[in-house]
This record gives structure tokens, sequence and C-alpha cells, in this order.
């Protein structure tokens, strides 16, 4: 969808689900769960008026000596000085959602590998519950948050470092753990940044 209408773009990814033949004898499945996504998805296009920007975007900072990685699900225009960050969780229970990855995640847009692009708008963030008919729930850091979640993130790797128990494995789950990284000791050179990020903030 990027740099798409998204109304288009969504009827012609589903015209193309429906026709490939993938959901031959789960249509009515596909049918049911589906086009109500979209069908509020095209709505909330029609009332906000939003461009997605970019989608699984990756987006990296450094803080002091911790390297900080994710990967973004969606970025959208809403206007030509403000953006806003989507995440999608397919979660049960909203209610144990916490803030930290859209602040991580916000750090890395404004300050971080997306800088160049974002870092002279105003951000919004939200996580769209997927399980809760796409509610939306929407964030905005103040600077004390921010600093906050710079804290939350030091307060992990000291846990981490300090973990005499840890030990790696070989699942084929790794890939996906949000421990990969430390756990099998590979580093990803952030040499674009090595400023303290608390400074801009």
């Amino acid at each position: 969808m990027k740099g798409e209408d998204p109304k288009e773009a969504m009827r012609a990814a589903y015209k193309d689900a429906v026709l490939s033949g993938e959901y031959e004898g789960k249509i009515e499945r596909f049918l049911k769960e589906v086009r109500p996504w979209l069908q509020r998805a095209v709505l909330d296009y029609e009332t906000n008026q939003f461009m997605p920007l970019c989608a699984e975007e990756k987006v990296s900072f450094r803080y002091r000596h911790i390297e900080v990685t994710g990967r973004i699900d969606r970025i959208d225009g809403i206007g030509p000085d403000r953006v806003k960050i989507v995440d999608y969780k397919t979660v049960k229970n909203p209610d144990f959602l916490t803030t930290m990855q859209l602040g991580i995640y916000h750090i890395g847009v404004k300050y971080g590998s997306l800088k160049d692009q974002y870092g002279n708008k105003e951000i919004d963030t939200a996580y769209v519950l997927i399980r809760h008919d796409m509610k939306e729930v929407s964030f905005q850091f103040t600077k004390e948050q921010l600093e906050a979640v710079l804290t939350d993130i030091e307060e992990v790797t000291e846990q981490i470092e300090s973990d005499t128990e840890w030990k790696s494995c070989s699942s084929p789950l790794c890939q996906y753990c949000d421990f990969f990284v430390p756990c099998t000791q590979e580093r990803n050179c952030c040499d674009w940044f090595d400023d303290d990020i608390l400074k801009e903030i």
C-alpha cells in the first residue's frame, strides 16, 4: 500500500486474494473474517484521510551502549507535518498492552534511523486491535514519557546482561524471539548514530 490510495489498494488486494484460488474451499470463512476488517479500514480512511508511507519498515537507534531495532507495521502520513506509527495486535486482552513498544518506535522514527524522513514531523502512535473489531488505541508521547522508555530499555538490558542462567537454544522460533541478538551474540552496527539520544528528546 505504500504511496497508494488505501481504498483502491485494499480493493485490489481483496480481489486478488479471492481470485487466486488460495482460499478455495474456505471462501466463506475468508469473506466472514476479512471483509469486516477491510470495511472498517476503508471507513477509517474515508473519515481520517491518511496515506501509507511505508510498511514493515525497519527502525533502529543506539542509546548509550544499547542497540535497539524493530520493524514497524505501518507509518501513515496524516497531514503535511504529522505521521502516525501503527502497530497491529492480535492480543485477546488488550489490558496487558504497554506503551513501551510504541515508545521505542517513536524514538527510532524521530531520533534514530528514520530521522531523516520523519524527524521534523509530529508523531502519533497507535495499536490496532485485530481481535477487537480493529479498535485503535492511540498514544502521544511527552518528552518525559520517552525518557522513561529509555530508562526501561536500560533496566531490561541490565537484567539480560546480568542473567547468569542464560542459555541459548536452537529452536526454529529463535528468529522471532525478542532476545535473539543477545542470545546469539550477534550485533548490528549502528555507525550512522553514536550520539547520546537522550540529548535530542
